[in-house]
């Protein structure tokens, strides 16, 4: 990591500092990210021209990751923010432009966080007070971008919207159309939702593409295809996404952790996207499928209120949709049906396992994964079951190679963070 040309342009004098951080969560999940975030497909020909500025791209980073309620990666990248050039007065306009469509007030406890890691800069005091302040004008973000048709202000607005996703489209189409409007091009957003995919995972990005692709009135062609495109033809070979099957039984099960992350993400439409791969990889389906798929959708969404309603509606859209082949429509309604029946028992289901662990078992792991920055308690819980059950470093790295991908590297360097905190409070030695 001391050689990688692309962390030394990112964190400037901070560059000992990040490593550090990077390393004390674990040493082979920091060489990860160090082949995978900072390499030439995010680092390379696009984003190392010299009108590209550093600081915008850590804009993006920061907003993705501030938006999503992660502290533990928002405090590492503000160093990368201030050493590529940013200031504290930019920073504090940072933090209230990517938290206020969450609708509320900045986290006290995410502004002590933030005052901690900061505490050596000079002038740490007035950015306390800017972030603490309700009404901070954000004119201190109104610094014209190297991205034709942004300021810092719109990149941080748009990156905040790619992370809500369907729950604010409206949002996010409207900030896509005014892009557009301003000159910007399907290459520069292209860039930016692969560079929002780190932070985000896949399915944000993929949504971020739909958007654009709704709005576009040129001819730069299907955005969301030569994104998947894209994106399928990295994956194919890259150890970082690699879902490293050992003693699967059920032919089918990354599908059914993939839509477990999705779902618990908020990405209630990813749900298509699994239920016609879980088919596929399955040669069919049957109605223990139906079972499996309906759990599936019940406990990946018991950590967001309102969210199973959500993922009813789509399921009912697709059940009625004509143009979905008839395996999709009726697995939908049969699911659809069978979330009642499983909300009242929903720990009676545990088909599939890998290696130790029953589907029940991993459903609710993947689960806590996506929510673990939010719910910190039961994530403790889940893992301390996990840990009795046989959860071991390697099954773990697996399941966080693949959240990886699904809801980006944030998301599974807190479960890092939260797994080796657990071996210690648990005195479980590394296997």
């Amino acid at each position: 990591m001391q050689n990688n040309p692309y962390i030394a342009m990112l964190y400037g004098p901070n560059k000992d500092l990040a490593i550090q951080k990077m390393m004390s969560v674990n040493a082979e999940w920091a060489g990860l990210v160090n082949h995978h975030a900072f390499s030439d497909r995010y680092w390379g020909k696009t984003w190392g021209k010299d009108n590209y500025a550093m600081t915008d791209k850590e804009v993006i980073t920061l907003s993705a990751l501030i938006s999503s309620g992660l502290a533990n990666q928002t405090a590492l990248h503000i160093h990368g923010f201030l050493g590529s050039g940013g200031t504290l007065k930019e920073l504090a306009a940072l933090m209230h432009a990517a938290w206020r469509p969450r609708g509320s007030t900045i986290d006290p406890q995410f502004i002590d966080r933030m005052a901690g890691e900061l505490a050596a800069y000079p002038g740490v005091e007035q950015f306390i007070s800017d972030v603490r302040s309700n009404d901070l004008p954000l004119s201190g973000l109104d610094v014209k971008s190297p991205l034709v048709g942004f300021t810092r202000l719109q990149l941080s607005e748009l990156a905040s919207a790619i992370s809500a996703g369907k729950s604010e489209w409206p949002q996010l189409t409207n900030l896509m159309k005014q892009a557009q409007d301003r000159g910007a091009t399907v290459v520069e957003i292209e860039l930016i939702l692969r560079h929002a995919e780190i932070y985000l995972g896949e399915s944000a990005a993929i949504e971020g593409a739909q958007a654009w692709n709704e709005i576009t009135t040129t001819n730069d062609g299907d955005l969301k295809r030569m994104y998947i495109d894209n994106v399928h033809a990295y994956f194919a070979d890259k150890q970082f996404y690699e879902w490293l099957p050992a003693a699967e039984e059920d032919p089918a099960f990354k599908p059914l952790f993939d839509m477990t992350l999705a779902l618990a993400s908020a990405r209630a439409e990813k749900v298509e996207t699994n239920i016609e791969e879980y088919i596929s990889l399955n040669r069919g389906i049957t109605e223990k499928d139906y079972n499996k798929l309906a759990f599936v959708v019940v406990k990946a969404t018991r950590y967001r209120p309102g969210l199973l309603v959500v993922v009813k509606e789509f399921l009912e859209k697709m059940a009625d949709d004509k143009s979905k082949s008839a395996k999709v429509r009726t697995a939908a309604s049969n699911v659809l049906a069978l979330t009642e029946t499983i909300a009242q028992d929903p720990v009676r289901l545990t088909y599939g396992h890998i290696d130790r662990f029953s589907l029940g078992e991993i459903v609710a792991l993947a689960t806590v994964f996506a929510n673990g920055h939010t719910h910190q308690n039961e994530f403790q819980s889940e893992l301390k079951r996990a840990i009795e059950r046989g959860l071991d470093d390697a099954t773990f790295q697996r399941l966080a190679n693949r959240a990886t991908r699904i809801v980006g590297y944030p998301v599974a360097m807190n479960a890092y963070i939260a797994y080796e905190q657990a071996k210690k409070i648990f005195k479980v030695d590394r296997i």
